[in-house]
């Protein structure tokens, strides 16, 4: 049963009539959980869920936030699987019929209407988005569901771009078949790409003839290029045969592939899956009226050339578009090195929404030359784009926050510690970009403020900000980066406690003598206190120091009493924490209990 968009509507907003005009409110219980992005994406970026909006009802009073998204010809898409996935808890009314697939497909272009075959179309695409291993109360399988309702909503598209979708034969059923209207361009991020079509690939060189395409020694003597989906197969299914047709007679004109794979899991089951091109040349060649195409991956690709080669065999009327970053060594050799980086600065600002004078200030100190900019390519590009793709088109607004209430820094430190890599490039470029332009203008204050905003951030899980996980996840390589950008230890989270007052409850001693040792190198008591004041009450009115003897950490509180001269540490009664006065902390923690 498809969802109503009426239902859907009003699980979002509430109506406050009045005399002149219907006013659409946000429903804050229901929004607030979804994160900032959530309703960015809705409101502002290529329009993701624009029926949520009632389209006739509401274009009047949202024309300021999204004039574009309101009109009823809005023929774009932005699918990202991630982001929808959130809903899924905050939709509790409607969940169950928004991941409700029909009972069967009333699919017009099947031979007969009879419920039988309908029947095994459903079971087609069932089987295409679950493995085997998998129920049918699988994320993809419910995401699949709430995707076709949305897509339905359209007439035609002229841009479809898929973030974090796993692809394959169901879901290319769904666009090409069953809601089989007009889509001009496609583009798939960081999605999992399996098509589950069956194929077979031939090379002809000088002398043989091959079954698959990196059996060739010498790329330069291939004559001709076929990729063919057999036609006498047992898993050939009328609904794989109408998939096949109607992907020749698409009028697709552009498609691109942004850091994309294959789905590992499968590879032993199909005879040719174990290279991404073949996956991407099944596509390929199967549209008949396709133009251009951009294979992106991110990284310095060896064999981007070689894979390009074979493309340009198997469909010699699309032109391949080359990621800006892989033609940035071939610019180098043909056009002056001032050139070739404005070119840079313009890709940065357009694709990833850089500011474009902090760029400029960026690139005046850390690429001054070829050598720079072909190390920011290595080093920096790969972790910063793939980050961006993965979160964010908005990953660098200040005020950008995901469904969990992460904000961009906190979703870096949080990848970092998860996948074991130190990402310090990126981090680098963090603090470079939001610092060199205000040391440029003399206005460094304005560049601490906004790194210390960025940090103090507290997001929705835990209620806690980047400087927690700095310090809980023992990130120490942060320390003196922090100081060096004047970035303080002080930001309380939800309950009021600062990492001081973690640090007193597991009496975690070992990591806040690593920070000391940073910290004691400044001159005045003023200057550590700046970055780590051990004073500040939490909501229940307790110290640090009155943490530690409440959970007796005596260990970690006879530390305090160390350096309680260095950094100014006082009692409850106003007086230095010394041995003689720790009676005081006790007297104070009988008083809260």
């Amino acid at each position: 049963m498809e969802v109503e968009s009426e239902e859907l509507f009003e699980s979002f907003f509430y109506y406050s009539k009045s005399e002149k005009i219907q006013q659409v409110i946000l429903h804050e219980n229901q929004l607030s959980p979804l994160g900032s992005d959530v309703m960015q994406l809705i409101l502002s970026f290529l329009q993701p869920i624009p029926f949520l909006f009632q389209l006739k009802r509401v274009s009047s009073n949202w024309n300021k936030l999204c004039e574009s998204c309101m009109k009823e010809s809005c023929t774009e898409l932005y699918w990202d699987e991630k982001t929808a996935s959130s809903l899924l808890g905050n939709l509790k009314k409607h969940a169950k019929k928004l991941w409700q697939f029909p009972e069967f497909y009333e699919d017009e272009n099947l031979l007969t209407n009879s419920k039988s075959e309908s029947e095994s179309t459903f079971e087609f695409v069932k089987n295409s988005i679950m493995l085997p291993f998998k129920s049918g109360n699988s994320i993809e399988y419910m995401m699949f569901g709430l995707f076709r309702s949305v897509l339905f909503k359209f007439g035609k598209l002229s841009s479809l771009i898929l973030h974090n979708v796993k692809v394959n034969a169901g879901l290319l059923y769904l666009l090409f078949v069953e809601w089989g209207k007009e889509l001009e361009r496609i583009k798939f991020i960081n999605c999992i790409v399996d098509f589950g079509l069956p194929k077979q690939i031939t090379c002809q060189d000088d002398v043989n003839s091959h079954n698959s395409y990196w059996l060739v020694s010498d790329l330069n003597q291939i004559q001709s290029l076929k990729f063919e989906i057999p036609s006498q197969l047992p898993d050939l299914t009328i609904q794989k045969s109408l998939l096949i047709e109607n992907l020749k007679k698409a009028k697709m004109k552009d498609i691109s592939f942004s850091n994309c794979s294959i789905d590992r899991s499968l590879v032993l089951n199909h005879t040719h899956a174990s290279h991404f091109s073949l996956e991407l040349m099944c596509f390929f060649s199967s549209i008949g009226s396709l133009e251009t195409a951009y294979y992106d991956c991110f990284e310095f690709n060896e064999t981007f050339d070689q894979d390009r080669t074979f493309f340009k065999k198997l469909v010699p009327n699309v032109k391949f578009n080359i990621p800006f970053f892989l033609a940035v060594k071939q610019l180098l050799d043909i056009l002056p090195f001032e050139k070739v980086v404005e070119y840079f600065k313009f890709d940065m600002e357009r694709n990833y929404s850089l500011v474009k004078n902090r760029m400029n200030a960026y690139q005046k100190r850390k690429i001054r030359n070829k050598e720079e900019l072909i190390n920011f390519y290595y080093e920096v590009f790969p972790s910063f784009a793939s980050f961006h793709v993965r979160c964010s088109p908005f990953i660098f607004d200040l005020y950008y926050k995901d469904y969990r209430g992460f904000n961009m820094l906190q979703s870096i430190l949080s990848s970092i510690y998860f996948s074991r890599k130190h990402q310090t490039h990126l981090l680098d470029f963090i603090f470079d970009y939001f610092s060199f332009y205000n040391e440029d203008t003399n206005s460094v204050k304005e560049s601490t403020e906004i790194l210390n905003e960025l940090f103090a951030s507290n997001n929705r899980v835990d209620g806690r900000n980047s400087t927690f996980i700095v310090i809980s996840y023992e990130l120490t390589f942060m320390f003196e980066k922090m100081v060096k950008h004047k970035v303080h230890f002080n930001a309380k989270d939800r309950e009021g406690s600062t990492i001081a007052h973690y640090l007193a409850q597991v009496g975690n001693g070992s990591t806040l003598q690593k920070l000391i040792e940073i910290l004691d190198k400044l001159p005045t008591v003023e200057e550590r206190k700046y970055f780590l004041d051990l004073n500040i009450p939490n909501n229940q009115g307790q110290t640090a120091a009155m943490i530690c003897y409440n959970e007796k950490k005596f260990e970690l509180l006879e530390y305090l009493m160390q350096i309680a001269p260095r950094y100014g540490i006082l009692a409850a009664n106003g007086m230095p924490l010394q041995k003689d006065n720790v009676s005081v902390l006790e007297q104070q923690s009988c008083s809260l209990m």
